[in-house]
């Protein structure tokens, strides 16, 4: 069975996401199949929040529960005979929310990796003085009285 490829385009006019045969991009001009206006390039602030998050859903259902069984929850088991469909989801900017997520959970992780690394630095610094001993710190008291309850709290 010939497959044929469809790629979801947003309509300014229609105000909505628009499935169009992808051996027809390489035609001028392209238009929407409801309203019959020409597509123009569209920025992603363009189109409306909830419908980008349902693009958003889209491509994130098709991409983790792969195409075959998202086909088939899309066009159910009335697939036309002549062709089987495969739908190109665009990511409408989801690429860069996973990248930022991302970025922001390496740098917390990392953060956290160099936090720790201090505290077990310290954790060595203080291993074997005593309670009434002057305080490696500097600051001329007693252990017990300066820097004690700081490494305390970290060894738990």
């Amino acid at each position: 069975m010939p497959t044929r490829q469809l790629k979801r385009i947003w309509c300014k006019t229609c105000e909505e996401f628009m499935l169009h045969d992808k051996n027809l991009f390489n035609e001028t001009p392209l238009t929407c199949q409801t309203c019959d206006t020409v597509y123009t390039s569209v920025k992603l602030k363009d189109i409306p929040e909830d419908k980008r998050e349902a693009q958003r859903e889209r491509y994130k259902k098709k991409n983790h529960i792969g195409v075959n069984t998202y086909l088939q929850q899309i066009l159910g088991n009335a697939m036309n005979n002549d062709f089987q469909d495969e739908i190109a989801e665009s990511d409408a900017g989801q690429k860069q929310i996973d990248l930022k997520r991302h970025k922001e959970n390496e740098k917390a992780h990392e953060e956290y990796r160099r936090k720790r690394e201090e505290e077990l630095e310290l954790l060595h610094k203080f291993q074997n003085l005593g309670r009434n001993e002057m305080c490696l710190c500097g600051s001329g008291k007693k252990y017990k009285k300066c820097c004690w309850a700081k490494i305390e709290k970290i060894r738990r």
